[in-house]
């Protein structure tokens, strides 16, 4: 097969064409943030809460680009994955918070829920005994862990009177 020496400067042509769009593609898809991450919180914020987490989460994970220390953002972020369920995620978001910013009462408090919700009770009062730690006398943390003590002796209870009521129909 014999390429024509026109179709062979077609070829060329758009092989080079094709060279030199594409880094200008690969450029253009990187995302830089360069709006006011305050503005643009508030708008996460309402989305989030008017249910739009996922396009909420777009807006913060952008914001957290360009300013991976505001704090707020994260927060926010890590409670929607926590309401949506990804606990395990709000926990990442919700380490990287704690482990710098210790007095933080707001994250702590979203931090130790989304361990209640994720039903790890245990988990969820060693992070309030942490709390208080540096959060000392807290009556909401204090308020808190008393909370998560009735739950877990709740969870001890629970076989033992299922065994007293089969013991009782047995009978």
């Amino acid at each position: 097969m014999t390429i024509k020496p026109m179709e062979r400067n077609t070829l060329v042509l758009l092989f080079l064409i094709a060279l030199l769009c594409i880094p200008g593609a690969l450029i253009s898809q990187e995302r830089t943030y360069h709006g006011d991450p305050d503005k643009s919180f508030q708008i996460a914020r309402t989305l989030a809460f008017d249910g739009s987490r996922s396009e909420a989460r777009d807006t913060l994970n952008q914001i957290l680009s360009a300013y991976p220390a505001y704090t707020d953002v994260r927060n926010l972020l890590a409670k929607t994955y926590s309401w949506d369920g990804n606990f395990g995620e709000a926990r990442r978001h919700f380490n990287r918070i704690t482990s710098v910013e210790r007095e933080n009462k707001e994250v702590w408090i979203a931090t130790i829920k989304n361990e209640i919700y994720a039903e790890n009770l245990a988990t969820a009062l060693g992070l309030t005994n942490k709390a208080l730690l540096y959060l000392k006398n807290d009556a909401d943390l204090l308020e808190l862990r008393s909370t998560i003590k009735e739950g877990i002796l709740k969870l001890q209870e629970a076989p033992l009177v299922a065994e007293k009521e089969k013991a009782s129909e047995d009978k």
